[in-house]
């Protein structure tokens, strides 16, 4: 599979034994070269997914003794982190703000010594939008405010409209708020209004 290296760490060979020096998983351990290697079986995958929904990541490996550490790494980071208290190999992920962008491995260690990690998969998180307001019935001249409800990062906002029987959106100019106020005038009369709410990730 693919691996790569989170730490660089001295291999020397003694006798017929590698003795290897893992920073990671503690103690200096050692291994015969014919112990059996991890094999990663599954790894874990990129992930698309609406904001606020629960997500598990999964890897699957086979080896002797094996345990796990997942680390995530932000967009635009160059270092690793580790996901404290996640060790085991799959665990659940609530997709808020934080997880846009980010890319998730798992280090899959073993009993010897030996370790290899996963490839990593990206997150990306959509975002939702939990109330529109209604377009009500509203007299010339009257006030409104259109107003929508989204989570998700850096979003920004275009509203639209349309008449009965066209089948196309027009963008509205200016109309780029979660609240937008109008004033009722006599070419509103009928329109359709849609907004479209857009994340930082380029995902509407």
């Amino acid at each position: 599979g693919d691996h790569r290296d989170l730490h660089s760490f001295p291999t020397r060979r003694s006798s017929d034994l590698e003795v290897r020096e893992d920073p990671l998983f503690g103690n200096t351990q050692t291994k015969s070269p014919d112990e059996k290697a991890i094999r990663i079986l599954a790894q874990p995958e990129d992930v698309i997914a609406d904001y606020g929904t629960r997500i598990p990541l999964e890897i699957q490996a086979e080896g002797n003794g094996l345990h796990y550490q997942w680390y995530y790494r932000d967009s635009g980071a160059s270092d690793w982190e580790p996901v404290q208290g996640r060790t085991e190999s799959f665990y659940y992920i609530y997709l808020g703000k934080i997880w846009d962008g980010r890319s998730v491995m798992c280090r899959v260690g073993d009993a010897a010594g030996q370790y290899v990690d996963s490839q990593p998969a990206k997150v990306t998180v959509l975002p939702t939008i939990s109330s529109l307001s209604a377009y009500p019935t509203l007299e010339i001249g009257e006030q409104y405010t259109l107003s929508i409800s989204a989570q998700g990062k850096d979003l920004s906002y275009q509203w639209y409209y349309k008449m009965y029987g066209d089948t196309e959106w027009t963008l509205w100019e200016g109309k780029t708020h979660a609240d937008e106020p109008i004033v009722m005038q006599e070419d509103y009369d009928g329109r359709y209004i849609n907004c479209v709410v857009t994340a930082g990730n380029g995902n509407s």
